[in-house]
């Protein structure tokens, strides 16, 4: 049985209604009994040192060290990997114990690296026009050109962990300095995008005309490969990397149903110093997908038509925050191209895009959430769970957000 496979049968357990750390529990056991090949590991530990680098690369090989968070990603074989689960999970001797009892001292945490994708564009319609130049309904629909004539989002700094971003794109091309991110694939400072989905999330945005807040600046963290897939390994050092880099605020319109504490913990650090915005997933059920349902950290987003009324595909879940335009999304795709694509995926980067007119215009970050939520306009419909955990606090409201803003400023 593959990686997969399990992930697959840890979704189904999640959709019971099971606590994360019953379901960790769950896959190990299944990795124990079932699982042959690699396998991806994020420890914790209790103070790095030498003697556990060497016994980590006795059992497997370190593909990163965090540096704002105390964990190693570590790849191992099975026979191994077996081996640590046994140690941590069921407490028995194992023979990584008979050789390196002081160094496995010093790990008080395991997991496995869960596998990462876009949530998926549900529908696509490619338009060959070099421009766009009508409006566009999702832009109109949130204020997004009235909030423009006041501000365009210059001086905030975007990053967008997903498949790269075509940053030659006409609708792009100014957004990104010489600095355009990074590619923790091919380990190289060109995060170019060879899917289409990153591109797209980045046009809505920042694009010239496709986009949100055109003058923002957008960095492209590329995590997931052409067919939107990468690890969990990955997407942790994205974060690490918008931490270092004094990012204002990061997308990550990508998720997965199991993920580790190490990405938890990492989310909660960087919410810290910056705005985590993620897609609610699209099975269009009540279901947690990750990062957007760790809760408090990380601003989950929703997605609605063009009636307000809720899209089918979109999850429901109690960590819901607010919701967002995600059907038939007019946005950009590499190759000066334009293309129709729907999801929460796509409803994701318009409140990327609204927070980034707020925070241009010199509010701090700690406060931007709140003043988004008061702002939403209310969005209604019956359902078989309480609204707020299908639009959490109603539409984003670009026009509303700076609106509010400018009264709290006057109250002062």
């Amino acid at each position: 049985m593959n990686l997969e496979s399990l992930l697959e049968k840890v979704k189904q357990k999640g959709s019971n209604g099971k606590k994360r750390s019953d379901l960790k529990n769950f896959l190990m056991n299944e990795l124990l009994k079932n699982y042959q090949g690699e396998m991806d590991f994020l420890i914790r530990a209790r103070k790095p040192s030498r003697a556990l680098a060497r016994f980590l690369n006795k059992i497997g090989e370190i593909k990163a060290v965090y540096k704002n968070i105390p964990y190693l990603a570590v790849k191992t074989d099975s026979k191994e990997g077996k081996n640590l689960i046994s140690y941590f999970f069921q407490q028995k001797n194992s023979t990584i114990t008979k050789e390196f009892r002081k160094e496995i001292t010093q790990i008080n945490n395991l997991d496995v690296a869960s596998a990462f994708s876009i949530i998926d564009p549900l529908a696509t319609k490619e338009r060959s026009t070099s421009s766009l130049d009508e409006e566009l309904w999702n832009l109109s629909m949130i204020g997004a050109y009235y909030a423009q004539r006041k501000n365009q989002g210059k001086g905030t700094k975007i990053g967008i962990i997903d498949t790269g971003v075509d940053y030659n794109h006409k609708e792009l091309e100014s957004n990104f300095s010489l600095n355009k991110g990074y590619d923790f694939i091919r380990e190289n400072k060109e995060p170019f995008d060879f899917n289409g989905h990153g591109t797209h999330v980045a046009g809505t945005i920042a694009g010239d005309t496709t986009g949100v807040s055109p003058k923002a600046t957008l960095l492209s963290l590329r995590v997931l490969d052409e067919y939107g897939y990468g690890s969990e390994f990955d997407v942790i050092r994205a974060l690490d990397y918008a931490i270092e880099n004094k990012i204002n605020i990061v997308n990550m319109s990508l998720g997965s149903e199991y993920a580790s504490d190490a990405l938890d913990e990492i989310c909660t650090k960087a919410s810290r110093t910056l705005i985590l915005v993620a897609a609610a997933g699209n099975n269009g059920e009540f279901l947690a997908c990750y990062p957007a349902a760790f809760g408090e950290p990380v601003i989950s987003v929703a997605a609605v038509d063009d009636k307000k009324e809720h899209a089918a595909f979109s999850n429901m879940h109690t960590t819901l925050d607010v919701s967002a335009p995600g059907v038939n999304i007019k946005s950009s795709i590499p190759g000066d191209r334009y293309a129709e694509y729907s999801g929460t995926s796509m409803a994701t980067p318009h409140v990327t895009g609204s927070l980034s007119l707020l925070l241009s215009s010199g509010k701090g970050a700690e406060f931007a959430e709140d003043i988004m939520k008061g702002s939403c306009e209310p969005l209604d419909g019956k359902f078989e769970y309480d609204k707020e955990y299908v639009f959490g606090a109603g539409l984003v409201r670009a026009d509303k957000l700076l609106a509010r803003l400018k009264q709290k400023r006057g109250r002062k």
